[in-house]
């Protein structure tokens, strides 16, 4: 989604600085151009929020909202700003500068991922495998166990040397990408514009992501610490305990309710056989009476 926004914001700045040079004789090929550059920062800015949504617990050193929100305006005012050479100047400084912060967002979160995120993930997976062969080893011989003992025989098992993966987690991303799906600009042609189409210029193909230099390593911004990543895990674990407490409680209260129940449904029984018997009882001292 970054990556995206990083694209849209480089043919922003791209098509805003090709329209300085396109002549004042053509109005239309001006106005698809600004039309054009409006529509990518829009969906730009859109992508940058919807991943700072996703990510909501990680305060983005770069692309902050208070940057968004002057993106916004200046997207306000880009009609007026194409008129005049001078105002032409500033928002094209005013957007150059949000894409070098998009670009440097990007490039801020993947060594974060990179240097961070992917070695705690990686050391955890490890020990995860060795934890899940262990168990699944046991399992096994629990099992051959249990088979000779009720059979006898001796069966050869072995558990997989490739555990699967976590059920789900396909299915997570898939939730996470229908959520918070990718913005696109809305595409200009030549029916949607007034005046005469013949001095239309033609619409380029949609960007590729632009090969920009990345800023050194060192000039980034520092990494999130571990809690603004995963959050207190003190506070983690006391939420986990105290959801765990509660599950408890609903489970013995479910519980209470079910044995409750089961416990009239004994005694109505038990007064309906009671009842039964003294009506046959009745009935047979009646037939011995006649």
């Amino acid at each position: 989604m970054l990556e995206t926004a990083n694209s849209q914001f480089a043919y922003a700045v791209q098509r805003w600085s090709e329209l300085r040079n396109m002549p004042g004789s053509n109005p239309n090929g001006r106005y698809q151009m600004a039309v054009e550059t409006r529509n990518y920062l829009c969906a730009a800015l859109q992508n940058v929020e919807g991943a700072q949504r996703i990510l909501n617990g990680i305060k983005f050193p770069y692309c902050a909202p208070d940057e968004m929100q002057t993106l916004r305006k200046a997207v306000e005012y880009i009609f007026c700003d194409m008129n005049t050479p001078p105002r032409h100047a500033h928002a094209f400084d005013c957007y150059s500068a949000l894409y070098k912060r998009c670009h440097a967002l990007v490039q801020w979160v993947k060594y974060v991922i990179d240097d961070t995120i992917k070695k705690d993930h990686n050391k955890v997976e490890a020990e995860f495998k060795a934890i899940q062969r262990q168990l699944r080893e046991e399992r096994m011989k629990l099992i051959h166990d249990k088979i000779h003992q009720v059979t006898g025989e001796q069966v050869d098992m072995k558990a997989d040397d490739q555990p699967k993966n976590a059920a789900g987690e396909d299915d997570h991303q898939e939730e996470i990408k229908h959520e918070h799906s990718i913005v696109q600009p809305d595409v200009i042609s030549a029916a949607d514009m007034p005046g005469d189409k013949k001095e239309m210029p033609d619409v380029p193909p949609p960007p590729q992501p632009v090969a920009a230099p990345p800023p050194p390593q060192e000039q980034l911004a520092p990494p999130p610490s571990m809690e603004d990543l995963i959050g207190d895990v003190k506070e983690i674990q006391k939420r986990h305990e105290k959801d765990m407490e509660e599950l408890r409680k609903t489970q013995e209260n479910s519980r209470a309710r079910a044995d409750a129940s089961l416990e009239a449904q004994l005694r109505e029984r038990r007064s309906r056989q009671a009842r039964l018997r003294v009506h046959e009882e009745q009935m047979q001292q009646m037939e011995s009476v006649q």
